[in-house]
């Protein structure tokens, strides 16, 4: 009998478990905003401070209000960006850090006057969570002539050794062009968010001190406090570390978050902003050329991170309105950070520009400026739980490779091994052989092979009937051209990947690639000649990430043909215009992954087969969740009876 109640009770919990995923209702709603299919649609309208106008720079965005965030109204002294906030909250005043630089250089400087690259670090404090913001000066303007950029502030954690000392509040600066060679990557702290600021003592230069293999790039470093009471690290690259003090040890936990999570783009990704709030760690992230941002979350900030459906902000669309329905629409979006409170993200900052830019001159009618955008937090957190993105690229049929590498000529690259980067990179120089492959002879001769190699055992003796090599672009990094095409031809499958780097020492005094790693001068040899080579369709060069499916089938049949007892086939790979372009690697993740589709005479019946066979296995499965729920009905209804029986029996005693 207690054999069986066990039974019953395991049945009834599966049951239960169930009944329960059964039950569960995800769509979400939030209050104005109708139903959220995607982060953007978290934005609330901005409350109107002040009278819209298109009386003003800028107007190009729309009739606007001038109080909200922190601009120079007149423009004729600063543009800002960045723009975090962090709440006195013993007076009440919203602090906003932000980098501001002469509005006469334009954004990227002109006739002698820095543009962005001499930014300083300052502050601006308002009674309003929405502005206006007075603009107080640079925070520390004793120190390399306040210099600042990416400035990015956070709270000291309560368990950091320095918070003992009294210190209160952090902000890292990165990407400094004035004084970069001393301010780039450092942390200051304070005691008071009026300061004084000082450089924490991390025997880096006051910079952030990190351990890992490859170091830390000090590009858009954005740090959350954790769960823990520890930090979390981003920066541009998505590499993640953590630190139990700022003046401490980071501990880098992994490189490259973008080629990590399926559907997630990996080329000219920039701006992430990392932050925790209900019990979550979130990232967005901007992908700079096609202006369309991203959300991701992990429940332990460092694994199983998930990219989520739709798009966080883009300035295609007007998602950007006040409360009264006028819309606004900023040419560039950018340096996005979030306000919690209480748990929950309350707001969102963005640093905005009304133009390219490129085209925001000195003295002109155009600038940027840093806007506060009130954001449903308590529906993100629902919105999050309840979705995940399915990404059509991850679902694409065919074998991985089993190596992949680049070969490349220019400069001290020929030295230098690329096997196991997430990305492969191709540009033809047909100066020398089919792509360029003949012996570099100067620095300026610039070439870049893939190689990409398959193990077709399994098919060797199968009658093949279609091949098709699946490619995904991810974006033009050099060159003009509108569209292209890439080339394919086939070389010797003698070679060794090797996991990328040099030939010194990295930080750890390991050697990270071997004499049989491959670079240009040991390269895989080409065989194909000129009129055996495949080429794909064209494609644009301006959408990415996009799949390119090249027809292969006769290249395999007359590769396994013409070389009896061969299991392996290597592809070279190379563009057609000179432009440099990325394609996925096989580190790059399975929405990127090259994959070599080949059917066979016979591979229905195989395939349906194989199905059958899950689908019996899915069915032996499935019959202890069924009785389990019939279980845990039942239990309940007798559970029930057992109530109504007891509360009977009370009451006849009474």
């Amino acid at each position: 009998m207690r054999n069986l109640v066990k039974k019953a009770t395991a049945s009834a919990t599966a049951g239960i478990i169930a009944l329960s995923t059964l039950l569960t209702s995800v769509p979400v709603s939030a209050e104005g905003n109708g139903e959220i299919t995607q982060f953007m649609d978290c934005f609330m309208p901005m409350p109107i401070i002040e009278e819209l106008t298109d009386d003003c720079w800028g107007a190009r965005a729309g009739l606007r209000d001038q109080s909200n965030g922190l601009e120079d109204r007149e423009m004729d002294e600063y543009c800002y960006w960045d723009g975090g906030i962090i709440k006195d909250e013993e007076t009440g005043k919203y602090y906003m850090f932000a980098s501001r630089w002469n509005q006469a250089g334009g954004h990227w400087g002109q006739n002698g006057i820095s543009g962005w690259q001499g930014s300083q670090a300052i502050y601006a404090v308002s009674d309003n969570l929405y502005g206006p913001y007075t603009d107080m000066g640079p925070i520390w303007p004793d120190w390399c002539d306040g210099a600042g950029h990416n400035v990015f502030p956070f709270m000291i954690s309560e368990s950091d050794p320095l918070y003992d000392e009294g210190y209160r509040y952090a902000i890292s600066i990165s990407d400094t062009g004035m004084h970069g060679e001393i301010a780039n990557g450092t942390i200051h702290i304070a005691k008071s968010l009026d300061g004084p600021w000082d450089l924490i003592q991390s025997g880096n230069g006051g910079r952030l001190k990190a351990v890992g293999t490859s170091g830390y790039y000090l590009s858009n470093v954005s740090i959350t406090l954790r769960d823990d009471g520890k930090y979390e690290a981003i920066n541009r690259n998505g590499d993640i570390a953590i630190a139990d003090s700022l003046e401490g040890d980071w501990e880098v936990q992994l490189y490259g978050l973008w080629w990590q999570v399926e559907g997630m783009p990996n080329v000219n990704v920039e701006d992430p902003v990392i932050w925790y709030a209900d019990g979550l760690y979130h990232v967005v992230a901007n992908k700079w050329d096609t202006k369309e941002a991203f959300y991701l979350t992990s429940e332990d900030g460092v694994t199983n991170w998930v990219r989520h459906s739709g798009i966080a902000y883009t300035p295609n669309e007007n998602f950007l309105t006040y409360e009264d329905g006028t819309e606004n629409n900023w040419t560039k979006l950018e340096r996005p950070n979030v306000y919690i409170e209480d748990g929950t993200i309350k707001a969102f900052t963005f640093a905005v520009i009304d133009v390219e830019k490129e085209q925001d001159l000195g003295n002109d009618s155009h600038g940027s400026k840093v806007i506060v955008v009130p954001f449903n937090g308590e529906g993100l957190d629902e919105f999050a739980r309840s979705d995940v993105y399915v990404d059509p690229m991850a679902h694409r049929d065919g074998i991985e490779p089993i190596a992949d590498t680049t070969a490349q000529s220019w400069g001290n690259e020929a030295e230098l091994n690329y096997g196991g980067e997430p990305f492969l990179q191709l540009q033809r120089n047909s100066a020398q052989g089919l792509f360029g492959e003949g012996e570099k002879s100067i620095d300026s001769y610039d070439c870049k092979i893939a190689y990409i190699k398959y193990d077709i055992s399994k098919y060797v003796e199968k009658e093949i009937e279609d091949v098709t090599l699946s490619l995904v672009y991810q974006g033009r990094m050099a060159g003009v051209d509108a569209e292209n095409k890439i080339e394919i031809a086939l070389a010797d499958s003698d070679w060794e990947e090797g996991i990328g780097g040099s030939n010194a020492p990295n930080s750890n005094g390991n050697i990270c690639q071997t004499e049989d790693d491959v670079i240009w001068s040991n390269q895989p040899t080409i065989t194909s000649s000129a009129d055996e080579t495949v080429t794909s369709a064209t494609f644009s060069q301006s959408e990415s990430p996009a799949e390119i499916k090249i027809d292969v089938t006769d290249m395999v049949k007359d590769y396994i043909a013409n070389n009896p007892g061969e299991t392996e086939i290597t592809f070279a790979l190379c563009e057609s215009n000179g432009n440099r372009i990325r394609i996925g690697s096989k580190e790059g993740g399975i929405s990127t992954v090259p994959l070599l589709d080949v059917s066979y005479v016979g591979q229905e019946e195989e395939e349906a087969a194989l199905e059958e066979a899950e689908e019996s296995d899915s069915s032996k499965l499935g019959i202890p969740v069924v009785t389990g729920i019939v279980a845990a009905v039942v239990i309940i209804v007798i559970c029930i009876a057992a109530a109504i029986a007891l509360k009977g029996g009370k009451n006849r005693k009474e």
